[in-house]
């Protein structure tokens, strides 16, 4: 009898490591494909225009995990100098159905607001930088993860009157 009981502890035991093995293969596939399609999705950040309120900004998402874009944050160098600094906190929720946004991030901050006209009206070549963040979150089944991601664009562009 006690032969039998051993091997009725071995088949629970067995049954045990079979479902936490499972378990633990299904976390991390779900956190694997939440962390590569969040970072699909943040690649795709554009900054498509800027102007006197602030930038514009395309993200999509390729994937069919949601995504949601919790902010974005840069700052606006011209010439070398910080022409401006903006923040957008409220952008809609990528779904596969809805794979695309467009959004504006407004100047918080302009230091230099008044000299606009001034920086754009001068002959010759001029650098402008954007840096800054933008922050999402993805969730697949039961697991979500947060993500932050740079945004660095340089150019040069030659003003002639």
């Amino acid at each position: 009898m006690k032969m039998e009981n051993l091997k009725g502890g071995f088949k629970v035991l067995i049954v045990i490591i079979a479902v936490l093995a499972i378990a633990a293969t299904s976390f991390w596939y779900t956190y694997s494909k939440a962390t590569t399609d969040l970072r699909k999705t943040l690649e795709t950040v554009k900054l498509v225009g800027l102007d006197s309120t602030g930038v514009t900004f395309t993200v999509d998402n390729p994937t069919d995990v949601p995504i949601r874009v919790k902010a974005i944050n840069v700052t606006i160098y011209v010439n070398g100098t910080v022409f401006g600094r903006c923040f957008q906190s409220f952008i809609p929720k990528l779904q596969h159905v809805n794979p695309s946004a467009r959004g504006r991030a407004f100047y918080v901050h302009v230091p230099y607001w008044l000299a606009y006209n001034d920086i754009f009206e001068k002959n010759g070549t001029h650098s402008l930088k954007i840096t800054g963040e933008v922050t999402a979150s993805a969730t697949y089944l039961f697991i979500t993860v947060y993500e932050t991601y740079p945004i660095d664009v340089q150019t040069t562009w030659l003003i002639g009157v």
